[in-house]
């Protein structure tokens, strides 16, 4: 963010971020993202200050506004790139928690740390919200295979909680290619 700019404001970018079960009940203050001189500016941005969505370009922010996503919103933001303000970029702030989907007796699980990586058993949500509370703040809760009761028919959404990646349908992959959306890494899922 800009120098200068208010992280304990009630409208702040650090207030935005615990908007994690719900949209904010405000207009957050974006109007300073800076993007690193040696970075490239592509479509789709990340950024480390708010892990509940993405910095989009207007050309994403139009694709998206057209596919089945689960509660969203889009705020403008103010991107600086080589001291220019670049217009027509926004936050897309995504509400997506589906671990209530998840069949935990078919999951695997792996606690990961510094020096360990270890299989471990979860039973139900209420045990892996647990965990989570007790963990260290080092350690990550990782998955080689989700499995879901039911499928999941959002063009985009994440699992949530332990899980940080963003899911597509193979419908908004196709678009993302053919209208050549630069910033995004599409893999194969493990999501079964």
């Amino acid at each position: 963010m800009n120098a200068g700019y208010n992280y304990v404001s009630e409208f702040s970018v650090s207030k935005l971020s615990r908007c994690y079960d719900r949209l904010p009940a405000f207009i957050p203050d974006l109007d300073s993202f800076i993007l690193s001189s040696k970075a490239l500016l592509t479509d789709i941005l990340s950024t480390s200050l708010i892990n509940r969505g993405l910095i989009v370009s207007n050309r994403v922010k139009e694709i998206l506004e057209k596919c089945l996503l689960p509660e969203h919103a889009f705020f403008p933001i103010g991107l600086y790139y080589k001291n220019e303000r670049i217009e027509n970029y926004f936050w897309f702030h995504l509400i997506s928690d589906f671990v209530d989907n998840i069949d935990f007796e078919k999951s695997t699980f792996y606690l990961k740390d510094y020096n360990i990586d270890e299989a471990i058993t979860i039973n139900s949500e209420v045990e892996l919200r647990k965990i989570m509370k007790t963990k260290s703040i080092t350690a990550n809760i990782k998955s080689d295979n989700v499995v879901l009761k039911n499928k999941i028919n959002f063009d985009l959404f994440k699992i949530g909680t332990f899980d940080i990646n963003i899911y597509i349908s193979d419908k908004l992959k196709n678009v993302f290619n053919e209208q050549q959306i630069t910033g995004i890494q599409i893999l194969p899922s493990q999501l079964y």
